[in-house]
């Protein structure tokens, strides 16, 4: 270490400095580990508060420390049990169905969870993923809602994002309507505007639904049946999200991502700053 001097100001008060600084920079938390022991000790499980857990052909630029899956499972092994169960709170992985087997040991280790993005879903994963406190899920959802909205993890969920694309004859999003805490809920692709009215009139706790591209593939310039009651409801944005990683980590450290621009939106209408007659924003992640 480089310094093993005494603290000149109370113990209490340093460590909420040298966490502060943590947070805020994350990238140099290698750096404040070096301070002192003491130091190692306060800000060390904060280096993996936010894990992002890329394919090992992905070159991505995200604010904070990114790992392969052969990365992170080194880690994992070099801790005890029970570091990554307390230290970790977000994790987002776009590891392929091909490495199955080392997310499966990626999520057994984070069981604290809150806060979890997977591109890629595979049924098996449920049992790991049901004993985590989650409030915000991220990935594809047709079967894991269909099979196992009995889960008291749904229960919990404040945020959800669905990443499937969702067709007309869907049945499966029935079960969204009965999530007691959703007050956030995203679709990357719908393809039945008729499924948001039916969802904003059952969902009384959602406060923003979020269209990612705006309403189905065809985006603002498709003509959709419903788009006149849509534009009734002023918890409805839509917005192109350029970043997608790079804002989902944006959000996990600082809770500046589209969730917070959107519910902002939300408010500038209802105060009557935004027009109303169009319930479709214009911001990106930019």
């Amino acid at each position: 270490m480089a310094s093993t001097s005494s603290p000149t100001l109370p113990p209490e008060l340093e460590r909420e400095i040298f966490e502060l600084c943590a947070h805020s920079w994350p990238m140099e938390i290698p750096e404040l580990m070096r301070v002192a022991h003491r130091v190692n000790q306060w800000v060390h499980a904060l280096l993996y508060r936010t894990m992002v857990v890329l394919d090992a052909s992905e070159s991505v630029h995200t604010p904070g420390p990114s790992l392969t899956t052969e990365q992170a499972l080194a880690t994992i092994r070099a801790k005890p049990p029970a570091f990554f169960s307390t230290a970790v709170r977000h994790l987002f992985s776009s590891a392929h169905l091909g490495l199955r087997k080392d997310v499966e040991s990626i999520l057994a280790a984070c069981s604290g969870l809150e806060n979890l993005c997977l591109l890629y879903m595979d049924t098996t994963w449920i049992p790991f993923i049901a004993v985590m406190p989650l409030k915000h899920f991220y990935g594809p959802c047709k079967s894991l809602l269909t099979l196992h909205l009995s889960h008291a993890v749904f229960l919990r969920l404040t945020h959800l994002e669905v990443l499937d694309t969702i067709e007309a004859t869907d049945t499966w999003t029935v079960h969204v309507e009965s999530l007691p805490a959703l007050t956030h809920l995203a679709f990357i692709n719908l393809n039945d505007t008729a499924l948001c009215i039916r969802l904003l009139k059952a969902c009384k706790s959602l406060r923003v639904l979020i269209l990612h591209h705006g309403v189905g593939a065809g985006g603002r310039d498709r003509d959709h049946p419903h788009e006149a009651a849509l534009a009734q409801d002023g918890r409805v944005v839509g917005l192109n999200c350029s970043n997608y990683i790079q804002d989902w980590c944006l959000g996990a450290r600082w809770g500046e991502d589209y969730w917070h621009r959107a519910e902002i939106f939300v408010e500038k209408r209802r105060a009557g700053e935004i027009d109303r007659a169009y319930p479709f924003s214009d911001f990106t992640s930019d």
